[in-house]
């Protein structure tokens, strides 16, 4: 969160501001992307954030649907762990 608010392009952010629910063949799955940001030229985008040793098939599945949501228009970026030194420093 620290980065998207630093980021000149970005003007609103906010925290799991909607769910995504769909069918996986088996059962209902959900998932709430972890932001959703404004971008300045009006763009909207979804942020997921997890540490890529984190990701376990649950999270892969639910990242795989919100990638699927790109089709509604709205970009999507997964991020893994920040860099500490870079954090430290934006602290």
């Amino acid at each position: 969160m620290i980065l998207l608010d630093a980021g000149p392009e970005v003007v609103g952010m906010a925290s799991q501001a909607f769910g995504l629910h769909w069918h996986d063949g088996r059962r209902k799955q959900r998932h709430a992307p972890d932001y959703f940001v404004r971008l300045a030229d009006g763009r909207g985008r979804v942020v997921n954030i997890r540490a890529g040793d984190r990701i376990d098939e649950a999270a892969a599945e639910s990242f795989a649907a919100t990638e699927r949501a790109r089709g509604s228009g709205l970009g999507v970026r997964p991020c893994g762990a920040a860099d500490p030194v870079l954090m430290a420093n934006m602290r």
